[in-house]
C-alpha cells in the first residue's frame, strides 16, 4: 500500500494521529503489526502496489485494524469474523465506494513519509509501501533494542520517521525540508526567467 505524502510529515503527527472511522467503526493507529497481520492475509491493503479493492476486503481490513493486533491475529479466521463480515456488507451494500475511499485515506495516511534526497541531488517522490513492513521491523529491534512484539506495536507512521533520521544520521540521504523548498522555488523561477540572472558587475581598472 504505497502512498505519495503531499504535505508535511513530523513527529507530531504521527504520535498524536488523526481519528479515522471506516464505515462506522473507529480504527486504531496503523501499527507494524496490523501491517504485517495484513500482509499475511493477502490484503490489498499490505500489497506493495495499489489494486481494485472489493468491498468484503475492505471491511476485514477495517475489522483487523479496529483492535490491537494481536486480538485481531486471533480472530481473523473464526466463524465470528465471518459472520460480521456478512452482517456489515448487507448493512453498507450502498456504502461500497464511500467506505474504499475511506479506508484509503486512513492507510495513506499512516504510510506517508517526508520526501528525501540524496547527495547526488536525487530526490524521492516520498514513496513508502507495505512493502517495507519487513524492514522497519528490523530496525525497531536493532536500533532500540525492541522485542518482535515490542516493535510491532510500533505506529507506521513513527518507524518510518525513525528510519528515515537514522539514514540521515548516516548520510545516506537527506529529508527534505522547507528550507528546501524555498531553494527549489528559486532555481525554478530562475529558470522561468521570472527572476533575472544577476549579471556579474565588470572589474573596475585596477589603480596604481
Amino acid at each position: 500500500m504505497s502512498s505519495t505524502r503531499p504535505f508535511r510529515s513530523d513527529y507530531g503527527a504521527a504520535v498524536f494521529p488523526d481519528r479515522h472511522r471506516v464505515a462506522g467503526v473507529e480504527l486504531k493507529q496503523l501499527t507494524l503489526g496490523h501491517a504485517l497481520l495484513l500482509k499475511r492475509l493477502d490484503s490489498p491493503f499490505g500489497a506493495e502496489e495499489e489494486v481494485e479493492l472489493k468491498h468484503e476486503q475492505t471491511l476485514l481490513a477495517v475489522y483487523v485494524c479496529s483492535m490491537d493486533w494481536r486480538v485481531a491475529s486471533r480472530r481473523v479466521n473464526g466463524k465470528r469474523v465471518r459472520w460480521w463480515l456478512k452482517w456489515m456488507l448487507a448493512k453498507r451494500i450502498d456504502c461500497e465506494r464511500e467506505d474504499n475511499g475511506a479506508a484509503l485515506r486512513y492507510f495513506r495516511s499512516a504510510w506517508r513519509c517526508p520526501q528525501t534526497f540524496k547527495g547526488d541531488g536525487c530526490r524521492s517522490g516520498g514513496v513508502r509501501g507495505a512493502e517495507n513492513v519487513h524492514i522497519l521491523i528490523a530496525h525497531q529491534r536493532s536500533a532500540f533494542r525492541k522485542t518482535i512484539d515490542e516493535a510491532m506495536d510500533t505506529p507506521v507512521a513513527m518507524s518510518i520517521l525513525d528510519r528515515l533520521e537514522a539514514m540521515e544520521e548516516v548520510g545516506t540521504i537527506r529529508i527534505w525540508s522547507s528550507v528546501h523548498d524555498a531553494q527549489a522555488e528559486t532555481i525554478e523561477k530562475l529558470k522561468s526567467g521570472e527572476i533575472p540572472i544577476p549579471k556579474p558587475e565588470p572589474m573596475g581598472a585596477r589603480r596604481v
